[in-house]
């Protein structure tokens, strides 16, 4: 198994790509900027599991950049499911989506994310 069917196997565990770019972005150094996981990285070597997670964080960034709001409500559920907690109100205050980007995407793109976000959280309250 490669490095990148490793972390392919891991994301296939977690259901929604929202809970999937949380925790992708776990996995990151946010001083260096490096991905390191604790099974895989000693298995397959840093440099190998660094490539596979970045470009894994990417793709499912870049697909879920492109969602319509009504699939972020849905991922945002799915998420605090994941989670076993009501993320609404820390997340409207202290904002801890905008970490999960990854490197080296268009200015852009974070910003269509942050808002598709931000309009999911007020639905959300909204049907609480």
């Amino acid at each position: 198994m490669s490095a990148l069917q490793g972390v392919q196997s891991v994301l296939d565990r977690i259901e929604g790509d929202l809970t999937r770019i949380v925790v992708l972005s776990t996995f990151r150094d946010n001083n260096t900027g490096s991905y390191y996981h604790p099974h895989l990285s000693p298995i397959h070597g840093f440099e190998p599991v660094d490539r596979a997670i970045a470009i894994c964080h990417r793709d499912v960034f870049l697909r879920l950049v492109k969602a319509p709001v009504r699939q972020y409500v849905k991922e945002l559920e799915l998420y605090i499911q994941y989670a076993n907690v009501d993320v609404v109100p820390a997340w409207r205050e202290l904002k801890p989506y905008r970490g999960t980007i990854p490197f080296d995407v268009p200015n852009f793109l974070p910003e269509i994310y942050f808002q598709n976000i931000e309009t999911a959280l007020i639905l959300l309250k909204g049907a609480s």
